[in-house]
């Protein structure tokens, strides 16, 4: 019985020690992940708003299209903004996970 008691004393330690060390390198690849997943989706949204130019007056956004100040510019560029509400209301799903 004692050396059942001082096996388990010895183990329990050494096993918390282990998990600690193993649960910090899991979470060290998990940030690395996610920092590379945001890095790559801000470079995509830079990418995007670029090709996009400034952006227009949110009057301008708001107005329909049959509203005369709408083709004072917005409509040339209007299929760029909407392909980015698109993207921003259902961005792709993050590669990596399964």
């Amino acid at each position: 019985m004692m050396f059942l008691l001082t096996a388990m004393a010895v183990l329990l330690p050494l096993l918390a020690a282990l998990q600690y060390y193993w649960l910090g390198q899991v979470s060290e690849g998990a940030t690395e992940r996610l920092q590379s997943s945001l890095r790559s989706g801000a470079t995509a949204f830079r990418h995007g708003a670029a090709q996009l130019g400034p952006a227009p007056p949110i009057e301008l956004i708001a107005l329909p299209s049959s509203s005369p100040l709408h083709t004072i510019g917005l409509a040339a560029k209007q299929p760029a903004w909407d392909a980015l509400r698109k993207y921003l209301a259902y961005p792709p799903p993050a590669s990596g996970r399964g």
